[in-house]
């Protein structure tokens, strides 16, 4: 019976650090962003790059950028280039703590996403975006990028969702097997009130 106990509570340990542990993503490799994590650049800066080790041909990212507010800044479709570097034309950006949200498809395959917070400040030196990317021939900011609703990094969210479910089933069937064999093995003939 300990030992059933035992084997029960290293499996729900084991389920729960599973759970809610953090995405692993395979060779997530952000090599370079403009603006980067924790750079302050120039108010009304309109460019952002980013750029990894390989992107997937083909692909097209998902970004979202959400100002100090933590509403959508409007941005133009992501472009890549040379198969490495996102390119974002965004409207200019107000002063205050930005947050920009990535998800892309790395060349093995890989679903990389990922967050970076950057500040424009009036006075700062404006970013320096990588030179492949020209601001003239990238889509203008047309409409809001709906891809992640306010507050829902969607990968992280259904792990732990689906983590919970896992771990309360793992709860219930344990519980009831403790349950079971606490009762002991019914007898036949035995009254029922």
């Amino acid at each position: 019976m300990r030992r059933l106990r035992l084997v029960t509570l290293i499996l729900l340990v084991c389920a729960g650090i599973q759970a809610w542990s953090p995405v692993a993503y395979a060779r997530t490799a952000l090599e370079n962003a403009s603006p980067g994590p924790g750079d302050t650049v120039a108010a009304g800066s309109d460019l952002i790059s980013l750029t990894f080790d390989a992107l997937k041909p083909g692909t097209t990212p998902k970004v979202v950028l959400r100002g100090p507010d933590q509403a959508a800044v409007l941005i133009g479709t992501p472009v890549v280039k040379r198969d490495r570097v996102v390119c974002v034309r965004v409207t200019p950006l107000r002063e205050g703590v930005h947050t920009l949200t990535y998800t892309v498809v790395g060349a093995g395959n890989d679903v990389r996403t990922g967050t970076i917070s950057f500040t424009t400040a009036i006075g700062a030196k404006p970013a320096t975006a990588s030179p492949t990317c020209d601001a003239a021939s990238l889509p203008a900011p047309a409409s809001l990028d709906r891809t992640l609703p306010r507050g829902l990094n969607y990968p992280h969210t259904v792990r732990y969702i689906l983590g919970g479910v896992v771990g309360v089933g793992i709860v219930a069937v344990a519980g009831a097997a403790m349950a079971r064999r606490r009762a002991g093995p019914r007898r036949r003939g035995t009254a029922r009130r």
